[in-house]
C-alpha cells in the first residue's frame, strides 16, 4: 500500500491529512482527531510487500507487545503513546499509534539551521540536550526497553524548550534474524553502534554509541561515518577508528573530546555503562572548560611568603560571549554558570617590595 493512498482515510477517531515523517515500515500523518477534538500524529505500521505472511504475523504480534511497553514509559523526556489500535484499510490490517503532534520541530532542523548559519551550538545547551535524552534512556533501559535508533531526528522540541524521544521502542520490533543482516540493516547507518550493524546482542550501551554520535555531531556539525550507501557507512561503523573532535574544533578540551571517544569506543564494554554515567562526565568536562585557573601558593618554611600565579589564566574552551541563539531569538543565560571569583593575592605592606 503506498502511504498517499492513506491521505483523507480515517482511522478510528483519527482523518489522517498529510505525511509528515516515513520510513521503511510506515508512515506518520498529521491527523484530526474528533473525539476528543485534537490535532494528533498518527504512526501507521505498513509492513513490507516482501515480508511473507509469516513475518507479517511476526511483525503485527511484536508490534502489540511493544506498544504496551511504550505505553508505560512516563517520562518528561518521552513522547507519550494517546491509543494504539488497528484497522482493516482496502483488506489489509494496519496497525497505529496516536500521539501528540509536537509543534517545536526536532533536533535534525536545528542542526541543519546551525551549519547553515555557520554557528556552532553553545557548549552549557550541548550538555543539556544530551542530559535530557540520557536521563529517558536511563530511566527506559532501567525498564528493559532499548530504543536502537537513537538519531536527531527522533528528538522533538516542545515547545517548553524540553526535547522529547520519540519512536520508543519501535525499531526493536526489526529485530528479526531475517531482517538484521548487514544487507538488510533497518536502522540508521551513521548512528547505529558496531553491535547493530554487525547483527550482534544489542544492549543498552548501544544506545550510549548512538547519543554518542549525536554529541560528535553538535560539537563539530558533522558524522564521523559517511559514505555513498548504508552498507558503506556500516563498513566504515565496524573498522575505521572515530575521527578525533579537536582536528575539526581544536578550541575543544581534551577532556570533552575524552567523553566523545569513551561514549563511541567500538567495544560496549569500553564505553560508559549508563546514560546517567556519560552525562555526568561531559557535564563535568564542561563545567571545566568555563573554570578560570586560580592563583597557586607555594607551600614552604614559615619565612616563604613567595606568591606563585600563573602566569595567564586558560581562555574557556567556548567563551560566553560566543552563546549562539536558539529558535527562540534568546541567547542562554551564564549568570550561574561560571564559578565565583577567588579572593585576590593580598598587597604587601607599603615600602616593602612584593
Amino acid at each position: 500500500m503506498d502511504i498517499k493512498e492513506l491521505i483523507g482515510v480515517t482511522l478510528g477517531t483519527c482523518t489522517l491529512e498529510r505525511v509528515i515523517g516515513h520510513g521503511g515500515m510506515g508512515a506518520v500523518f498529521l491527523a484530526q482527531q474528533s473525539r476528543p477534538i485534537r490535532t494528533v500524529a498518527v504512526k501507521v505500521l505498513i509492513p513490507s510487500l516482501n515480508l511473507d505472511p509469516d513475518e507479517k504475523r511476526i511483525f503485527l504480534e511484536r508490534f502489540r507487545r511493544e506498544a504496551d511497553t511504550v505505553a508505560k514509559l512516563e517520562h518528561k523526556n518521552i513522547l507519550p503513546i494517546y491509543e494504539y489500535e488497528e484497522a482493516i484499510v482496502d483488506h489489509q490490517q494496519l496497525a497505529y499509534l496516536v500521539m501528540p503532534f509536537i509543534r517545536g520541530g526536532t533536533l535534525r532542523e536545528r542542526i541543519d539551521e546551525m551549519k547553515r548559519d555557520g554557528t556552532h551550538f553553545d557548549l552549557n545547551v550541548i550538555a543539556s540536550y544530551i542530559s535530557q535524552v540520557a536521563d529517558a534512556l536511563d530511566y527506559a533501559h532501567g525498564m528493559g526497553v532499548v530504543h536502537r535508533d537513537i538519531k536527531p531526528g527522533n528528538l522533538l522540541f516542545h515547545l517548553d524548550g524540553r526535547l522529547l524521544l520519540s519512536d520508543f521502542g519501535i525499531v526493536r520490533l526489526h529485530a528479526m534474524p531475517s531482517l538484521t543482516f548487514v544487507g538488510s540493516f533497518l536502522g540508521t547507518a551513521e548512528y547505529a553502534s558496531p553491535e547493530q550493524v554487525s547483527g550482534g546482542e544489542v544492549d543498552a550501551r548501544s544506545d550510549i554509541y548512538s547519543l554518542g554520535i549525536i554529541l560528535y555531531e553538535l560539537l563539530t556539525e558533522s558524522l564521523p561515518f559517511t559514505g555513498p550507501s548504508p552498507f558503506a557507512v556500516m563498513t566504515k561503523v565496524l573498522s575505521d577508528p572515530v575521527p578525533s573532535v579537536r582536528d575539526i574544533r581544536p578550541d575543544l578540551s581534551t577532556a570533552i573530546e575524552a567523553v566523545v571517544m569513551k561514549s563511541v569506543a567500538k567495544r560496549p564494554e569500553d564505553r560508559y555503562q549508563s546514560t546517567a554515567e556519560m552525562a555526568a562526565a561531559l557535564r563535568a568536562a564542561v563545567a571545566a572548560a568555563f573554570m578560570p585557573v586560580s592563583a597557586l601558593r607555594l607551600a614552604g618554611d614559615a619565612n616563604n611568603t613567595d606568591v606563585t600565579v600563573a602566569e595567564g589564566a586558560r581562555q574557556p574552551s567556548f567563551t560566553p560571549g560566543a552563546a549562539v541563539r536558539g529558535k527562540s531569538g534568546a541567547s542562554p543565560d551564564f549568570t550561574n554558570a561560571l564559578p565565583p571569583t577567588e579572593a585576590g593575592i593580598p598587597m604587601s605592606p607599603p615600602g616593602i617590595a612584593p
